[in-house]
């Protein structure tokens, strides 16, 4: 379905099939940043400030132009994975257990939780849906009536898909793991309430604006990423697996980067459990001499860009408090791992 006033954006990753703008030459962010905290920027940079959650840490940043912290949110969970700032200047953000939390899901961007926090960071609404028949994961909406759309796993067995047209010789014994959206009517303190409707499809048929690195192999992220485009035109761009930000005109010039300098170590995955995280090569010395221990990591599923006049922002104090990467700046649970 055709729509007048959307915006269609693409990223692609893959080194493959990575197209590039028709106009000019676009700059090209480091695929594996040597720096971190803020790279560069320049005055063409949208005003406001960054809101990121690194996705093996528990807490939840927002970052003026600077690369200053100017305020952060503690939580038990990492994220699961996004996170937002509301009008009201709470934080929504999804949460994600832990290896091993849900019996019958486990793949990559499982949460099952969503979570609400003041700005002063206690816990207003706490939801869950994460049982062995269904498992939030990746992203949520929020809805101009309070409402939230969630993204989840649903489990069917092998007999109920073969019952539904999938071909039984490719439905494996465990089953499917179809996708269901739920609509969720938050209440502060208690359980949601669900409110089921059916979805349908939109958006525009071809692409407007299209962004490639002219270097393929500079603007690769084998998962996770994001963009956002912001309203003086710009667009925000969050290349996930190597935690770099940055921000590039319609002409793809780089006005403002940064690279997240929070670095953890994830936590290991739950016995039996494929691991979700980059190990080393085999025959390479591990951490610390530690068999199978990953490399810290600073990814970010994705970035979020809220202009300096936001509603959510006005009568707060955003005085910065130092740079990331220092770690007098990072609260002691997510200092750095050098």
């Amino acid at each position: 379905m055709k729509s007048k006033t959307s915006i269609f954006l693409i990223i692609t990753w893959l080194s493959a099939s990575t197209i590039l703008l028709s106009q000019g030459k676009p700059s090209s962010p480091d695929a594996h940043p040597v720096n971190t905290g803020l790279i560069s920027k320049t005055e063409q940079a949208f005003k406001g400030y960054t809101l990121f959650s690194p996705i093996a840490a528990t807490s939840t940043y927002l970052i003026d132009l600077d690369g200053r912290l100017v305020h952060s949110w503690e939580c038990d969970y990492e994220p699961g994975q996004a996170v937002y700032l509301l009008e009201n200047g709470h934080l929504l953000r999804t949460a994600f257990a832990g290896p091993g939390s849900n019996p019958t899901f486990h793949g990559g961007g499982s949460g099952g939780q969503i979570q609400e926090f003041s700005w002063e960071g206690d816990l207003l609404w706490d939801f869950r849906y994460n049982n062995k028949k269904h498992m939030l994961h990746h992203d949520i909406e929020r809805l101009p009536n309070g409402n939230i759309l969630m993204i989840a796993w649903e489990h069917k067995t092998n007999k109920q898909a073969v019952a539904a047209g999938r071909n039984r010789e490719t439905v494996g014994d465990l089953g499917l793991w179809p996708d269901s959206v739920i609509e969720v009517k938050p209440a502060v303190k208690t359980k949601g309430q669900y409110l089921l409707e059916a979805g349908a499809s939109f958006g525009p048929e071809n692409p407007t604006w299209i962004y490639g690195a002219s270097d393929k192999p500079d603007f690769y992220s084998g998962h996770i990423s994001g963009a956002q485009r912001l309203t003086n035109g710009n667009t925000l761009i969050c290349s996930g697996e190597n935690g770099t930000l940055f921000e590039i005109t319609r002409n793809g010039e780089t006005v403002w980067k940064y690279a997240n300098p929070i670095k953890l170590l994830p936590r290991p995955p739950a016995a039996g459990v494929k691991p979700s995280f980059p190990m080393p090569p085999p025959g390479k010395k591990k951490m610390s001499g530690v068999p199978d221990m990953p490399s810290p990591q600073n990814s970010i599923f994705r970035v979020i860009r809220y202009a300096s006049s936001y509603k959510g922002l006005e009568g707060k104090d955003l005085t910065p408090k130092g740079s990331m990467e220092k770690e007098d700046a990072a609260p002691p649970l997510q200092k750095a791992i050098s």
